[in-house]
């Protein structure tokens, strides 16, 4: 159930993003929120990989779901540079995670039940 949770924070997150985004906020702001983000998104790609087995999450959608965390560390990673005073300094060591695909309340993946 915790990967339910982790997996809810993340979508939080990111939909906080997204309306940040939509209203064209400073990209200050929209830094502080990909880091949020990607904070917690980071928590949920570590305990679906930790729990994987036991959800039964194939091989091949971790990977995919790391892809995705990447290009939001890239994202996140030019934003924060233009938000930055001298644009230079990095957001963190972007680790090669992704975006938890949409699940619904029973299941991780559609049809791959989860505890």
């Amino acid at each position: 159930m915790q990967l339910m949770a982790n997996r809810d924070e993340t979508q939080r997150h990111g939909q906080a993003l997204s309306a940040a985004g939509q209203k064209k906020a400073p990209p200050e702001e929209i830094c502080k929120l990909f880091k949020v983000f990607l904070a917690a998104e980071t928590t949920m790609v570590n305990g679906l990989e930790e729990h994987s087995g036991t959800c039964g999450v194939p091989a091949e959608v971790v990977r995919q779901v790391k892809t995705q965390h990447a290009k939001a560390s890239r994202m996140a990673e030019q934003v924060c540079m233009v938000a930055t005073p001298g644009g230079s300094r990095r957001l963190y060591a972007p680790p090669l995670y992704a975006p938890v695909p949409q699940c619904t309340e029973k299941t991780l993946m559609p049809g791959v039940p989860c505890v």
